[in-house]
């Protein structure tokens, strides 16, 4: 029993330092999402009055370095800590679908721009509130 316990002791050890993935990983997606939604603020002035155009163009800054972290952060997550790979997909997309939002809404092409910018919200919404990210690391740690 004593030469079990000390690897029990190690493998929860190994599930405690492999949270703060996840833990980055959630923060970075709470920044994309809070950086989004400052956006949608924003682009309403802009559209309804004609004001914010600057600030709606450098908000666009920050919904690009936040999505960047993003895709660090999964990385990170998916090594060194041996999580899955789809978070990487996930925050791929969110940065790559950024890239094409911004370029047609500074090309003008706002009937393609506003619904594009909804399904990023809507996905890292998805991301941050998806059922069950970080349960897997803390059951293995009671078992």
């Amino acid at each position: 029993m004593a030469v079990n316990e000390p690897l029990h002791l190690e493998e929860t050890e190994v599930v405690r330092r492999s949270r703060w993935p996840w833990q980055l990983f959630r923060v970075m997606v709470l920044l994309e999402l809070l950086s989004l939604l400052l956006q949608t603020v924003t682009a309403g002035q802009l559209l309804g009055r004609g004001t914010l155009g600057s600030l709606h163009g450098a908000g666009a800054t920050f919904v690009h370095l936040f999505a960047l972290l993003l895709v660090v952060a999964a990385i990170l997550l998916f090594r060194p800590g041996r999580g899955p790979a789809w978070p990487i997909a996930a925050a791929a997309v969110i940065l790559v679908g950024g890239m094409v939002q911004s370029a047609l809404g500074g090309g003008g092409t706002i009937m393609v721009h506003v619904p594009l910018g909804v399904s990023l919200i809507v996905i890292t919404t998805w991301l941050l509130f998806r059922p069950g990210s970080p349960a897997p690391l803390i059951a293995r740690a009671g078992g």
